[in-house]
């Protein structure tokens, strides 16, 4: 087994501290492709101990049916790099929470859950990994705005 030394690109260094958010956390292109990317950053040490993820979505129920989720439908995409110990071991810093993008007043739980996991991670990345009709009610809700208006430092990825 390679160490993450001898898998990282030269003259590559982890990312800094900070908590990835991704709307549409239980969707395809997150499955396929969101975590199996992050997934292969940690393996390979670019990612720091203290990130983490939030998957957000309106289907899992909690943090533990997230990674059943995971553990069912991710480890295909990763394919024959997928090392056990270092895929539990990512698994302990993914999160969800359970949000329908329409429910204005399900976004208070949402800044709960990240104060939660962000006690010394900054700045966020937020992805929305979701339909376009979907991402743009979440850009035009107030509460959502509000959210994302109190981040230390956040960049907005639009996909999907």
């Amino acid at each position: 087994m390679t160490t993450p030394h001898e898998t990282a690109a030269p003259g590559a260094h982890p990312a800094p501290p900070s908590v990835f958010v991704i709307f549409g956390g239980g969707g395809d292109l997150t499955k396929r492709k969101l975590i199996p990317a992050l997934y292969n950053l940690a393996s390979r040490g670019l990612l720091p101990k203290n990130f983490a993820v939030v998957g957000v979505d309106r289907s899992t129920e909690s943090t533990e049916a997230y990674h059943e989720y995971l553990e069912e439908q991710v480890p295909p995409f990763i394919g024959d790099q997928l090392d056990r110990d270092q895929w539990e071991a990512f698994k302990k810093r993914v999160y969800s929470h359970r949000l329908d993008f329409l429910d204005d007043q399900g976004y208070a739980g949402l800044a709960e859950t990240l104060a939660e996991v962000d006690k010394a991670r900054a700045p966020r990345a937020i992805t929305c990994s979701t339909w376009p009709r979907r991402r743009a009610s979440l850009a035009a809700s107030p509460h959502s705005s509000r959210l994302l208006a109190w981040q230390k430092k956040l960049r907005m990825i639009g996909a999907g």
